[in-house]
């Protein structure tokens, strides 16, 4: 690992993003301290894992509105919806 790298995977854990369904705020840290795939934190609210702790949306769902979240390019050209980061 290069020098400050760990800093920034740090900052990188404890940064928010927003379900644009019920506006429950989450982080990686919440999904690690979970032991849940951290990789869903952009993808699905935690109430889908966690009961009353936000909702069971997910930007994979047939229902959700490209106006609700972001598009994200991915290196190989790839389109993905993730959450707002806040």
């Amino acid at each position: 690992m290069v020098a400050g790298d760990e800093s920034a995977i740090s900052k990188l854990k404890k940064s928010d993003l927003e379900c644009p369904q019920c506006g429950h705020v989450q982080s990686i840290e919440d999904f690690l301290n979970l032991n849940l795939d951290a990789a869903r934190v952009y993808k699905d609210c935690l109430g889908r894992y966690v009961n009353e702790e936000g909702c069971p949306f997910s930007v994979d769902d047939d229902h959700c509105l490209p106006d609700k979240v972001r598009i994200v390019v991915t290196r190989n050209g790839n389109e993905s919806k993730v959450f707002n980061f806040i």
